[in-house]
Formats: structure tokens, sequence, C-alpha cells
């Protein structure tokens, strides 16, 4: 059954967008609740224009929040995408790629995975399942928001870390255990450690890269 968060619902809708944000949210999604889909909306409702957010929030526990400015949204929508879908809509290094979602409250929501590569396209079509409205999870994103425009700067690196050397870190630090603790302060490294061993990494900032700010078009989907 399509379930509609916001917007029309008295004719079809049509949701396109970069497809890799997508399969990027997949990855944030748990296997049972309702709140285990992956929301699809306008930045602003009513405004075709301003491009689509794409959200997935694993019970609260974790979160993910994509942006597509060159996205179109007419209505917003909670979808479950199959294994199938998410593996068509990862990107690829070698063309652009979209997926376009169509449907209406009557009947299922069909998607379509489009490769754009410079001779010639290709597309996959795939059916997708839809379900009730996604709790909330906005109001918690504008409190950090808040949070984190009102803390006082008193570094402005701390907190960039080169992936090559954190992923390493993490890996090195995550097997059977339950929980792994980060723990970084301004200026210093970031601290990972485990409870169940005796094991530190400490992994250093970068000195010579700003920390971007939160994005604007975050502040506007945590006022929706």
């Amino acid at each position: 059954m399509l379930g509609y968060l916001r917007g029309t619902t008295a004719s079809p809708m049509r949701l396109t967008f970069n497809s890799a944000l997508l399969a990027y949210a997949a990855a944030f999604t748990g296997k049972f609740g309702t709140d285990q889909g992956i929301e699809v909306a306008p930045l602003r409702y009513g405004d075709l224009d301003s491009g689509v957010t794409i959200a997935a929030f694993n019970r609260g526990a974790v979160g993910m929040i994509g942006y597509d400015p060159e996205g179109k949204a007419d209505a917003s929508a909670l979808i479950f995408p199959d294994s199938a879908l998410v593996k068509a809509a990862n990107g690829i290094k070698t063309a652009g790629r979209d997926v376009c979602i169509e449907g209406d409250e009557l009947s299922s929501l069909a998607a379509r995975v489009t490769t754009y590569y410079k001779e010639h396209n290709t597309f996959k079509d795939f059916t997708i399942r839809a379900s009730s409205e996604l709790p909330s999870y906005r109001p918690a994103i504008a409190a950090a928001l808040e949070r984190w425009g009102t803390t006082p700067e008193t570094s402005t690196t701390a907190g960039r870390y080169d992936l090559s050397l954190l992923l390493p870190a993490i890996k090195a630090m995550v097997d059977d255990s339950d929980s792994l603790v980060l723990s970084g302060y301004h200026g210093g490294p970031l601290r990972l450690q485990r409870e169940d061993i005796q094991m530190v990494v400490l992994l250093m900032p970068q000195t010579a890269q700003p920390i971007p700010a939160a994005p604007d078009w975050l502040s506007q989907y945590a006022r929706v």
C-alpha cells in the first residue's frame, strides 16, 4: 500500500533524484519496523525546483539525510526498496545515474534506474513497496543544528579526520564488540576505545582544512 508523507494524493506522484543517494540511505535502514523505510521528499513543499531530500533513520539510533539539488519531487513518500533496486541504484564512476519513482495512492510505485553513458542510455525497472508515515526526527535535527550554531568555536580543524586513517582504525577496533567509544575534543585527537579489551587508538586531526558549516539545506529540512 502506498503511503504519502505530504503533498498531493489526488494525482500520480513523480520523484526523480540521484540514485546513489537511495543506495546510501539503504545502508542505514533496519529490517523491521515502520520507521525502517527511506523518506523521499521535496526540500520545500510546493517548490519543484528546491531539490529532493532522501533520509533514513534506523529506529532513531542512526540517521542519514542526503540532498540532490537537481532532483524533482511533487510529493513525498516512504519507500522500501528491495536489494535488487539498491544494487542497481549504486553510483558508478563511468556514467551518471538517477532513479525516477512514479505512482499514485491506488497502485504500487514503479521505479526506473537510468544510467547515462556518453553514447547511449540503459535502464532497469522495479516495483517498490511503500508504507505508513515515517516518525519525524526533524525536531531532533533542528535541536542539534541549534546546538552546533551556538557552541563557541575554539578550534577550526579538530574533527576532520583522514578517511585513509579513520576507516582502518575503526576496522581494527571492531570485531565481536557490542560498541566502540569515540571521543574527541577541540584541538586534540579522536579517541577510539573498546571496553572489553585494553586497547586505545588515537587519531590526530587534520590541521590544513577547516570544518565545514552545517549545510543550509539541512536547516530547511529540519524546519519542515
